[in-house]
């Protein structure tokens, strides 16, 4: 079993690291940019950080639909493979903004390290298009909870959404979580590595999934289940501060998210935002266009924050259940 502590070690180590990298940045004689600087942004230039996928791809859209110029923003994206990296870049100041699942944040809260969402990103409902599945080998023996048992699952990252999703997932659907071992593996990476046998069990997500049901894989169940039947997966998050010392645009941001997430969701966008998604991703074009889109939140929704924080206090990511208004801008509340 992996335990809470070599995860919030890891993940503060990230975060130490990156701090430094950018303190030494800010000391060295040629840069005019001060950390402080750096946590106060650079005019209306704002980095971002965001997981090569359909759920994150927002930011994308925004970027070549213009959204952002029409708001006065300019943006600088970044294509980081983990969450985790993706917080400690927003922590450390590296990053204006990320994309994070609301795990990572609660879990940075957890241990007083307070990010907070500005705008929604991806959502999870069970009777939508589902862009995420626990998948297995097209030739496994498992093909239950309970056969998963004594199993190795990969996941983006360990106690994180993904895990927590397949813990809860198995114990509602007849498996022992507790016997169950988790390995972390990039998304990408992840059909491979259950085609070649390396895990038996993968928590993969869009486009992945349509690459993986086309080659080595089938679903075994719907993970996500595992947390709740509808909730919001992941949100755009800052630091406290951050958002604090930069209101205008923490709304400006919001705005784009929201004028965004209602061109995604139309499915007569779909076809334009196939063709950015395989201008960005490594994807063909069969992928692009016939893989289940992620839908985004246009509101931010204590409610849709809510079961994620109570499922890491259930297997212990975080000590104790806390209320979602807590990990909201104050703003967008």
């Amino acid at each position: 079993m992996i335990h809470k502590f070599s995860a919030i070690h890891r993940f503060l180590t990230l975060v130490l690291l990156l701090a430094l990298v950018v303190a030494i940045a800010g000391c060295a004689p040629s840069s005019d940019t001060s950390s402080d600087q750096a946590s106060e942004g650079n005019g209306n230039t704002l980095r971002v950080g965001l997981k090569p996928t359909d759920s994150d791809a927002q930011i994308l859209f925004a970027e070549e639909l213009g959204y952002f110029e029409e708001a006065g923003l300019t943006v600088e994206p970044e294509q980081i493979s983990g969450g985790a990296a993706i917080a400690s870049g927003v922590a450390s100041g590296s990053l204006d903004i990320g994309s994070a699942n609301v795990t990572s944040v609660a879990s940075a809260y957890d241990e007083d390290l307070h990010f907070v969402n500005i705008a929604p990103g991806s959502m999870y409902n069970n009777s939508g298009p589902i862009s995420q599945a626990l998948m297995v080998a097209k030739d496994s023996p498992i093909r239950s909870a309970e056969d998963l048992n004594g199993g190795t699952v990969a996941v983006n990252g360990l106690n994180n959404i993904t895990d927590i999703a397949v813990k809860g997932w198995a114990d509602e659907n007849g498996g022992d979580s507790n016997t169950l071992e988790f390995v972390e593996f990039p998304f990408p990476e992840m059909p491979g590595a259950v085609e070649q046998g390396r895990v038996d069990a993968a928590m993969m997500l869009e486009p992945g999934l349509t690459q993986a049901l086309q080659t080595c894989c089938e679903v075994l169940g719907l993970g996500y289940d595992g947390i709740a039947d509808e909730f919001m997966t992941s949100g755009w998050i800052t630091t406290k501060e951050w958002a604090e010392q930069n209101p205008e645009m923490v709304d400006e941001f919001a705005e784009v998210m929201r004028k965004t997430a209602l061109w995604a969701n139309d499915e007569q966008n779909h076809e334009r935002s196939a063709e950015i998604l395989q201008q960005y991703l490594d994807i063909d074009s069969e992928t692009a266009n016939t893989m289940q889109r992620a839908v985004f939140g246009e509101t931010l929704d204590p409610a849709m924050i809510q079961p994620q924080i109570d499922a890491a206090a259930k297997y212990g990511v975080i000590e104790e259940r806390f209320d979602a208004t807590e990990i909201i801008a104050t703003s967008q509340r």
